[in-house]
């Protein structure tokens, strides 16, 4: 059920292909366009933010940075970005820590963390189609589809380029010798 002004607040609601919890927006898709083909592959907002947290934290390492810092930093709701970051911690992407030392930090080398990886844990929600879903879905074409298999493919292909590229060949450029990926060929 929509957010709309003046009635109550339902806890999740969609409008149009958003979702929102408690009137904040927490997943959106985001496009990558494909140049020459105009055709495009959807990510969540949720896993946007997510890389954005990686790759910020990629480009100081060896400083830890805070959720707050990250969201005024990429104009992102802080809310939205604990969650993120939480789930990011969940996968074993960033350590937090409470206090005065505290902060978010990268729980491996940004080297050693692909895109490919992040993307699936973060989308690991979301089916790309129904029949995708964990129970299936309600599909009534499953038992003789043949498009299953070729969006399948599409999907591993999708994430198998990722899995050539690591946070680190991501990370904000900075001033010094050039990155080179262990993951890229």
């Amino acid at each position: 059920m929509p957010c709309r002004p003046g009635s109550p607040p339902s806890r999740l609601a969609r409008r149009a292909r958003n979702w929102y919890l408690d009137g904040q927006l927490i997943a959106e898709p985001i496009g990558i366009v494909n140049a020459t083909s105009g055709a495009d592959m959807r990510l969540t907002a949720f896993t946007d933010y997510g890389l954005r947290v990686l790759m910020r934290l990629a480009d100081a390492p060896n400083e830890p940075s805070t959720t707050a810092r990250i969201a005024e930093e990429n104009r992102i709701p802080y809310n939205h970005l604990t969650k993120v970051v939480q789930d990011l911690a969940r996968g074993g992407f960033v350590t937090t820590q409470r206090g005065a030392d505290g902060g978010i930090r990268l729980a491996r080398p940004a080297e050693a963390i692909t895109l490919g990886e992040v993307v699936r844990f973060l989308e690991r929600r979301y089916a790309i189609v129904e029949c995708f879903r964990a129970d299936g879905g309600a599909c009534l074409l499953t038992p003789g589809c043949r498009l299953k298999t070729r969006l399948a493919a599409a999907r591993e292909a999708f994430l198998a380029e990722l899995d050539r590229s690591s946070v680190a060949d991501c990370a904000h450029a900075r001033p010094g010798p050039a990155r080179k990926s262990p993951h890229a060929a």
